[in-house]
């Protein structure tokens, strides 16, 4: 069946859990898609199995319609960056939208981290300027 996730290079993987429940329940099995359209990866745990779900993938499970299911997420980085999701029936969970104030936390979390590796470039730069000067002036003293 076809994937209703339009993430560009997306790669989708199936999991069928409680299969023994979808026969009690008529047969009944919807999908659930968890598409992780965060720049980072996460782990997205559901029922007693975890996976971890890199940044433009998709992980697709089927359930059982009647059975309530509940997915978590966190971030792969940051495990205490968290967010869950009651589902009951076929959707699609978007990491960004779908986990309450995941999304939010977690953007706020790579933005810093991205904010950190330019500081630390910059310092780095500097740090370099630095050493080329005294290197120069050390050269000078020597010629004299």
């Amino acid at each position: 069946f076809g994937v209703p996730v339009d993430l560009p290079g997306s790669v989708h993987s199936v999991l069928v859990h409680d299969a023994a429940d979808a026969k009690d329940s008529g047969g009944k099995v919807c999908t659930v898609v968890v598409a992780n359209d965060l720049p980072a990866a996460l782990e997205m745990k559901f029922a007693e199995e975890a996976k971890i779900l890199y940044p433009k993938r998709c992980h697709k499970f089927r359930t059982a319609a009647t059975r309530d299911t509940v997915v978590q997420v966190c971030l792969r980085d940051n495990p205490k960056i968290s967010g869950s999701c009651q589902v009951s029936g076929a959707l699609t969970l978007y990491a960004s939208q779908s986990f309450g104030s995941f999304g939010v936390e977690a953007r706020h979390f790579l933005e810093n981290e991205k904010k950190q590796v330019q500081r630390e470039r910059c310092l780095l730069h500097d740090r370099k300027k630095q050493m080329e000067k005294e290197l120069a002036i050390e050269r000078r003293e020597h010629v004299l």
